[in-house]
Protein backbone atom coordinates (compact mmCIF):
# COMPACT_ATOMS: atom_id res chain seq x y z
CA UNK A 1 0.00 0.00 0.00
CA UNK A 2 2.67 2.17 1.34
CA UNK A 3 4.66 1.72 -2.03
CA UNK A 4 1.03 2.64 -4.27
CA UNK A 5 1.22 5.49 -2.38
CA UNK A 6 4.70 6.35 -3.02
CA UNK A 7 4.13 6.15 -7.02
CA UNK A 8 1.25 8.10 -6.75
CA UNK A 9 3.08 11.07 -5.16
CA UNK A 10 5.79 10.91 -7.45
CA UNK A 11 3.15 10.39 -10.59
CA UNK A 12 2.05 14.07 -9.46
CA UNK A 13 5.13 15.16 -8.99
CA UNK A 14 6.87 17.52 -12.06
CA UNK A 15 10.34 17.43 -12.95
CA UNK A 16 12.95 19.13 -10.13
CA UNK A 17 10.62 19.01 -7.31
CA UNK A 18 11.73 18.53 -3.75
CA UNK A 19 10.17 15.54 -1.33
CA UNK A 20 10.60 14.33 2.43
CA UNK A 21 10.96 11.19 2.58
CA UNK A 22 10.30 9.68 6.03
CA UNK A 23 11.98 6.17 6.08
CA UNK A 24 10.92 3.30 8.48
CA UNK A 25 14.23 3.82 10.61
CA UNK A 26 13.05 7.33 11.18
CA UNK A 27 15.41 8.82 9.33
CA UNK A 28 13.57 12.06 7.00
CA UNK A 29 15.46 12.48 3.56
CA UNK A 30 14.86 15.84 2.03
CA UNK A 31 15.74 16.43 -2.15
CA UNK A 32 14.96 16.11 -5.56
CA UNK A 33 13.81 12.80 -6.68
CA UNK A 34 15.35 12.49 -10.20
CA UNK A 35 13.98 8.74 -10.77
CA UNK A 36 12.75 5.56 -9.92
CA UNK A 37 15.32 2.49 -11.04
CA UNK A 38 13.02 -0.63 -10.36
CA UNK A 39 12.14 -0.59 -6.53
CA UNK A 40 13.98 2.22 -5.90
CA UNK A 41 13.97 6.01 -5.61
CA UNK A 42 17.39 7.95 -6.43
CA UNK A 43 17.34 11.10 -4.26
CA UNK A 44 19.62 14.08 -4.64
CA UNK A 45 20.01 15.65 -1.36
CA UNK A 46 22.43 18.35 -0.27
CA UNK A 47 25.08 15.95 0.98
CA UNK A 48 25.05 13.41 -2.38
CA UNK A 49 22.30 10.59 -3.88
CA UNK A 50 20.71 8.55 -2.50
CA UNK A 51 19.29 5.17 -3.36
CA UNK A 52 16.06 4.75 -1.58
CA UNK A 53 14.42 1.10 -1.47
CA UNK A 54 10.66 1.95 -2.01
CA UNK A 55 9.79 -0.68 1.01
CA UNK A 56 11.50 1.43 3.29
CA UNK A 57 9.63 4.57 3.03
CA UNK A 58 6.44 5.12 5.02
CA UNK A 59 5.63 8.93 4.08
CA UNK A 60 6.29 11.49 1.07
CA UNK A 61 5.73 14.89 1.62
CA UNK A 62 5.94 18.09 -0.64
CA UNK A 63 9.06 20.85 0.41
CA UNK A 64 9.54 23.81 -0.89
CA UNK A 65 12.31 25.18 -2.09
CA UNK A 66 13.12 28.15 0.96
CA UNK A 67 13.02 25.61 3.54
CA UNK A 68 15.35 23.13 1.57
CA UNK A 69 18.04 25.88 0.47
CA UNK A 70 17.63 26.81 4.77
CA UNK A 71 18.34 23.12 5.72
CA UNK A 72 21.26 23.08 7.98
CA UNK A 73 24.78 20.52 7.20
CA UNK A 74 24.60 17.34 8.29
CA UNK A 75 26.98 17.57 11.66
CA UNK A 76 28.85 14.44 12.39
CA UNK A 77 31.04 13.28 15.17
CA UNK A 78 33.68 10.96 14.81
CA UNK A 79 34.97 9.22 18.00
CA UNK A 80 38.13 7.39 18.52
CA UNK A 81 38.87 4.61 16.59
CA UNK A 82 39.80 1.54 18.15
CA UNK A 83 41.62 -1.78 17.70
CA UNK A 84 42.18 -5.59 19.18
CA UNK A 85 45.76 -5.07 17.94
CA UNK A 86 48.60 -2.90 20.74
CA UNK A 87 49.84 -2.04 17.81
CA UNK A 88 47.02 -0.62 15.29
CA UNK A 89 46.11 1.73 17.76
CA UNK A 90 48.23 4.78 16.48
CA UNK A 91 47.35 3.24 13.20
CA UNK A 92 43.54 3.20 14.31
CA UNK A 93 43.87 6.98 15.25
CA UNK A 94 45.60 7.75 11.85
CA UNK A 95 42.59 6.52 10.06
CA UNK A 96 39.64 8.16 12.26
CA UNK A 97 41.65 11.21 11.54
CA UNK A 98 41.38 10.56 7.82
CA UNK A 99 37.78 9.86 8.21
CA UNK A 100 37.38 13.15 9.93
CA UNK A 101 39.31 15.00 6.94
CA UNK A 102 37.46 13.64 4.02
CA UNK A 103 33.68 13.86 6.17
CA UNK A 104 34.80 17.75 6.47
CA UNK A 105 35.40 18.12 2.64
CA UNK A 106 32.03 17.08 2.09
CA UNK A 107 29.11 19.14 0.32
CA UNK A 108 26.83 20.03 3.04
CA UNK A 109 28.72 18.70 6.24
CA UNK A 110 29.94 20.24 9.92
CA UNK A 111 32.48 18.22 11.97
CA UNK A 112 31.83 18.13 15.51
CA UNK A 113 35.22 18.37 17.16
CA UNK A 114 34.82 20.13 20.41
CA UNK A 115 34.41 18.03 23.58
CA UNK A 116 35.85 18.30 26.83
CA UNK A 117 38.59 15.68 27.91
CA UNK A 118 36.06 14.31 30.33
CA UNK A 119 33.67 13.57 27.30
CA UNK A 120 36.76 12.37 25.16
CA UNK A 121 37.98 9.59 27.70
CA UNK A 122 34.36 8.68 27.81
CA UNK A 123 34.02 8.35 24.10
CA UNK A 124 37.74 6.13 23.77
CA UNK A 125 35.78 3.74 25.97
CA UNK A 126 32.89 2.97 23.43
CA UNK A 127 34.79 2.09 20.71
CA UNK A 128 32.62 0.69 18.08
CA UNK A 129 29.38 1.26 20.31
CA UNK A 130 27.62 4.07 19.20
CA UNK A 131 24.83 3.85 21.54
CA UNK A 132 27.37 4.61 23.92
CA UNK A 133 28.44 8.16 22.42
CA UNK A 134 24.93 9.11 21.46
CA UNK A 135 24.57 11.50 24.94
CA UNK A 136 27.70 12.82 24.13
CA UNK A 137 26.54 13.21 20.25
CA UNK A 138 22.94 14.54 21.15
CA UNK A 139 25.11 17.18 23.60
CA UNK A 140 26.99 18.55 21.26
CA UNK A 141 24.48 18.61 18.35
CA UNK A 142 26.30 16.36 16.09
CA UNK A 143 23.02 13.96 13.75
CA UNK A 144 25.11 11.46 12.82
CA UNK A 145 27.84 9.33 15.24
CA UNK A 146 30.71 7.90 13.34
CA UNK A 147 32.03 4.88 14.93
CA UNK A 148 35.49 3.01 13.53
CA UNK A 149 38.14 0.29 14.31
CA UNK A 150 41.08 -1.36 12.11
CA UNK A 151 42.36 -5.01 12.39
CA UNK A 152 44.74 -7.38 10.61
CA UNK A 153 43.61 -9.23 7.66
CA UNK A 154 45.57 -11.96 5.62
CA UNK A 155 46.32 -9.61 3.28
CA UNK A 156 45.99 -5.82 4.76
CA UNK A 157 43.71 -4.32 7.33
CA UNK A 158 40.28 -4.12 7.61
CA UNK A 159 38.31 -0.81 8.16
CA UNK A 160 34.86 -0.92 9.68
CA UNK A 161 32.72 2.01 10.28
CA UNK A 162 29.51 1.92 11.93
CA UNK A 163 26.99 5.40 12.16
CA UNK A 164 23.79 5.72 13.69
CA UNK A 165 21.66 8.79 13.38
CA UNK A 166 21.48 10.44 17.00
CA UNK A 167 17.53 11.25 16.28
CA UNK A 168 16.61 8.04 15.10
CA UNK A 169 18.97 5.52 16.90
CA UNK A 170 17.45 2.78 14.93
CA UNK A 171 19.24 4.04 11.71
CA UNK A 172 22.17 3.03 11.95
CA UNK A 173 24.84 1.08 9.28
CA UNK A 174 27.45 -0.70 9.15
CA UNK A 175 30.16 -1.32 6.24
CA UNK A 176 33.14 -3.39 6.21
CA UNK A 177 35.97 -2.72 3.58
CA UNK A 178 39.53 -4.28 2.76
CA UNK A 179 42.96 -2.23 2.63
CA UNK A 180 45.90 -2.94 1.41
CA UNK A 181 47.82 0.04 3.31
CA UNK A 182 46.80 2.40 5.32
CA UNK A 183 48.80 5.58 3.73
CA UNK A 184 47.24 8.14 1.27
CA UNK A 185 46.82 5.32 -1.15
CA UNK A 186 43.81 4.14 1.07
CA UNK A 187 41.79 7.70 0.91
CA UNK A 188 39.77 6.86 -2.26
CA UNK A 189 38.52 3.56 -0.33
CA UNK A 190 38.33 5.13 2.66
CA UNK A 191 36.26 8.10 1.21
CA UNK A 192 33.51 5.58 -0.35
CA UNK A 193 33.35 3.62 2.71
CA UNK A 194 31.97 6.72 4.55
CA UNK A 195 29.78 7.81 1.89
CA UNK A 196 28.60 4.35 2.16
CA UNK A 197 28.25 4.41 5.47
CA UNK A 198 25.77 7.52 5.04
CA UNK A 199 23.55 5.99 2.82
CA UNK A 200 25.03 8.20 -0.07
CA UNK A 201 26.56 7.14 -3.21
CA UNK A 202 30.49 7.22 -3.34
CA UNK A 203 31.57 9.74 -5.47
CA UNK A 204 33.34 8.76 -8.72
CA UNK A 205 37.41 7.90 -8.22
CA UNK A 206 39.51 10.58 -10.09
CA UNK A 207 42.78 8.91 -11.40
CA UNK A 208 45.69 11.15 -10.93
CA UNK A 209 46.77 13.18 -14.24
CA UNK A 210 49.96 11.43 -15.15
CA UNK A 211 52.84 13.13 -16.56
CA UNK A 212 53.93 12.17 -19.90
CA UNK A 213 57.22 13.29 -21.38
CA UNK A 214 57.38 14.07 -24.51
CA UNK A 215 60.31 14.34 -27.78
CA UNK A 216 60.59 17.26 -30.16
CA UNK A 217 58.71 16.21 -33.41
CA UNK A 218 61.47 13.57 -35.48
CA UNK A 219 63.20 12.52 -32.39
CA UNK A 220 62.68 9.48 -29.90
CA UNK A 221 62.50 10.00 -26.28
CA UNK A 222 66.31 8.58 -25.28
CA UNK A 223 66.89 5.76 -22.89
CA UNK A 224 70.01 4.76 -20.34
CA UNK A 225 70.81 2.18 -23.23
CA UNK A 226 70.42 4.57 -25.82
CA UNK A 227 73.23 6.58 -23.34
CA UNK A 228 75.35 4.17 -23.56
CA UNK A 229 75.17 2.97 -26.93
CA UNK A 230 76.57 6.84 -27.53
CA UNK A 231 79.92 5.44 -26.02
CA UNK A 232 80.46 2.70 -28.77
CA UNK A 233 83.12 3.25 -31.81
CA UNK A 234 80.55 2.52 -34.42
CA UNK A 235 79.10 5.81 -35.78
CA UNK A 236 75.52 5.94 -35.85
CA UNK A 237 74.53 3.31 -33.31
CA UNK A 238 72.05 5.31 -30.54
CA UNK A 239 70.28 6.76 -33.96
CA UNK A 240 69.93 2.95 -35.27
CA UNK A 241 68.40 1.44 -31.53
CA UNK A 242 66.08 4.44 -31.71
CA UNK A 243 64.90 3.69 -35.37
CA UNK A 244 66.02 7.55 -36.51
CA UNK A 245 67.48 6.77 -39.95
CA UNK A 246 68.14 9.93 -41.10
CA UNK A 247 70.19 10.31 -37.76
CA UNK A 248 71.72 6.86 -39.13
CA UNK A 249 72.55 8.36 -41.98
CA UNK A 250 74.07 11.65 -41.19
CA UNK A 251 76.40 10.25 -38.71
CA UNK A 252 78.32 7.68 -41.00
CA UNK A 253 78.02 10.31 -43.64
CA UNK A 254 80.01 12.88 -41.36
CA UNK A 255 82.16 10.26 -39.62
CA UNK A 256 83.45 8.86 -42.55
CA UNK A 257 85.20 11.93 -44.33
CA UNK A 258 86.28 13.39 -40.53
CA UNK A 259 87.77 9.93 -40.01
CA UNK A 260 89.60 10.07 -43.27
CA UNK A 261 91.04 13.45 -43.12
CA UNK A 262 92.38 12.62 -39.82
CA UNK A 263 93.88 9.13 -41.03
CA UNK A 264 95.94 11.64 -44.42
CA UNK A 265 97.03 14.04 -41.73
CA UNK A 266 98.43 11.46 -39.07
CA UNK A 267 100.11 9.76 -42.27
CA UNK A 268 101.75 13.04 -42.65
CA UNK A 269 102.97 13.50 -39.09
CA UNK A 270 103.65 9.86 -38.22
CA UNK A 271 107.44 8.43 -38.61
CA UNK A 272 106.35 4.74 -38.33
CA UNK A 273 103.35 2.19 -39.51
CA UNK A 274 102.84 1.89 -35.91
CA UNK A 275 101.93 5.25 -34.99
CA UNK A 276 99.60 5.63 -38.68
CA UNK A 277 97.84 2.51 -37.00
CA UNK A 278 97.27 4.21 -33.31
CA UNK A 279 96.26 7.49 -34.42
CA UNK A 280 93.49 6.76 -36.77
CA UNK A 281 92.20 4.27 -34.35
CA UNK A 282 92.28 7.23 -31.78
CA UNK A 283 90.98 9.09 -34.28
CA UNK A 284 88.08 6.36 -35.26
CA UNK A 285 86.92 6.05 -32.07
CA UNK A 286 87.10 9.59 -31.11
CA UNK A 287 84.79 10.62 -34.10
CA UNK A 288 82.48 7.86 -33.93
CA UNK A 289 81.83 9.28 -29.90
CA UNK A 290 81.59 12.58 -30.88
CA UNK A 291 78.91 12.06 -33.73
CA UNK A 292 76.89 9.57 -31.97
CA UNK A 293 76.29 12.44 -29.06
CA UNK A 294 75.92 14.85 -31.45
CA UNK A 295 73.46 13.41 -33.62
CA UNK A 296 72.32 9.87 -32.17
CA UNK A 297 70.51 11.56 -28.54
CA UNK A 298 68.88 14.53 -30.72
CA UNK A 299 68.93 14.04 -34.16
CA UNK A 300 69.99 16.28 -36.99
CA UNK A 301 68.64 19.53 -36.61
CA UNK A 302 66.86 19.08 -33.14
CA UNK A 303 67.48 20.02 -29.43
CA UNK A 304 68.77 17.48 -27.18
CA UNK A 305 65.48 15.55 -25.50
CA UNK A 306 64.25 17.44 -22.78
CA UNK A 307 64.72 20.67 -23.77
Amino acid sequence: MIALLVWASLGAAQAGELRALTLVDGRVIRGEVVDMVGEEMIVKGPQGTERVPVARIVDVSHLDPQTYAALPPLRLMVVPFVSSEPKLIDAAGAVQLQVGQRADQMPAVDLVTAVSPAQLTYLDACGLNTDCALPIGKDRGADVVVAGSIELEADGYQLLLNTTWVASPKARRQVSISLRALGPEAIPSIDSALYTALHLEPPPVVAPPVAVATAPRGASPVSNRVEQLAWMPVPGVPSLARRDYVGLAWSIGMAAPITAGSVYLAGRASQRPGELVGLSLASWVVTSIAVNHAIGLRGPGQPPIGE
